[in-house]
């Protein structure tokens, strides 16, 4: 029999797999904003008197409104961490198309390692550095425990089934989406800023796919066992 996963069995699985974490050197939701808004050294040491250190899912709803978008901007590897799951259960509350790409930016792009050195999506480059993405040196970046691991990849199954933005489960449907903006791009853009071939679309929908399910292998996840309760 397979076990369901709905929405409040995969937040109380982040929340016990993250639950210890600190805020460290890290700069909250608030403080974060405040940078992007270029705030003076006052503005600063308000916003960030007024963030979460700890129990990062005592951040009220105004953050998840206001401020999780920024969450992960200018944050260093502690910030990052302590907001991941912040920001997994928000999505699985239903906030924000943003904070979905910025998760899927800095668990299967390789973010936090390669911040100035990731490929404009619209030429072969990105295709090649979907190639080059190694989940296992984004877990050892992070310090991921296997807890922590289940949790993200029950995270991504989630998103998947859900028909998320960058994790459709059915291929042949998250190919004609990417092809139909495909010619959108193609029809567009400027000279140059756009060169991606169909062949480099479907590849570039093969690797978000294999980097997902590359997830599921590090954390032994039997795709069987889960029944996904859709939203």
């Amino acid at each position: 029999m397979s076990k369901e996963l709905n929405s409040c069995y995969l937040k109380k699985v982040i929340l016990e797999s993250f639950q210890d974490l600190e805020k460290g050197n890290g700069i909250g939701v608030r403080e974060c904003a405040a940078l992007d808004d270029y705030a003076d050294d006052h503005e600063l040491i308000q916003a960030r008197a007024l963030d979460v250190e700890s129990n990062w899912w005592e951040y009220p709803d105004d953050c998840r409104d206001n401020y999780f978008d920024y969450a992960l901007t200018y944050n260093c590897r502690d910030g990052i961490l302590f907001h991941l799951p912040a920001l997994m259960t928000a999505v699985i509350d239903g906030y924000g198309n943003i904070i979905d790409v910025s998760l899927y930016g800095y668990l299967c792009e390789g973010v936090a390692q390669n911040p100035q050195n990731i490929p404009h999506h619209g030429h072969r480059g990105y295709v090649n550095y979907l190639q080059s993405i190694n989940v296992y040196k984004i877990i050892a970046y992070f310090k991921f425990n296997s807890q922590q691991i289940h949790a993200i990849s029950l995270y991504l199954l989630w998103e998947m089934q859900n028909d998320s933005y960058h994790f459709f489960e059915n291929r042949e449907k998250w190919i004609a989406f990417n092809l139909k903006m495909h010619n959108i791009y193609k029809t567009h853009a400027s000279d140059g800023n756009y060169t991606l071939t169909i062949e480099d679309v479907i590849a570039i929908v093969d690797e978000n796919h294999r980097i997902v399910r590359d997830w599921f292998s590090a954390a032994k996840l039997d795709l069987k066992e889960w029944s996904v309760d859709k939203k």
